[in-house]
């Protein structure tokens, strides 16, 4: 059986969460569209949180607050992290980077993933809501991304 053609990552995502609904498994998506059920998943929750407009946060408006759902790292990435219990960015920030790094390797051995969440937390730095109470929680004696 030959995977189908779509006309755009869209009409590709409708068809996803149309075979979810039905009741198909990460599994069976993946062998209808010749893909890993890992990347299927993807898809989902991809079209699951464009479906219900929670696109990723832009920088500049993360807060300590900001849910690890709305943050903008990839699927994989944000499921590792929900994986790891991290519920917000600042859960993340508390912890300091030489633990997140030791976590999440721990957790996942997802290299990839751990360089995009550093990535995230060096531009945090550079400025935004995050960034402003990370230097706030940093000055009264809390825990700062170092």
């Amino acid at each position: 059986m030959s995977a189908p053609t779509f006309s755009s990552p869209a009409a590709r995502r409708d068809y996803v969460l149309q075979l979810r609904g039905e009741g198909v498994t990460f599994k069976g998506i993946a062998e209808r569209l010749g893909i890993s059920p890992s990347r299927a998943r993807e898809l989902y929750l991809k079209a699951e949180r464009i479906r219900l407009k929670m696109p990723p946060l832009p920088i500049a408006e993360l807060g300590m607050t900001s849910p690890v759902s709305r943050l903008p790292l990839k699927c994989r990435t944000i499921n590792n992290l929900r994986c790891a219990r991290f519920a917000t960015l600042g859960q993340i920030l508390a912890i300091g980077r030489a633990e997140m790094i030791h976590r999440y390797m721990d957790l996942s051995g997802d290299r990839a993933g751990l360089d995009e969440i550093l990535a995230l937390l060096d531009n945090l730095q550079g400025g935004g809501k995050a960034a402003a109470d990370v230097k706030s929680n940093a000055a009264e004696g809390g825990s700062a991304v170092s």
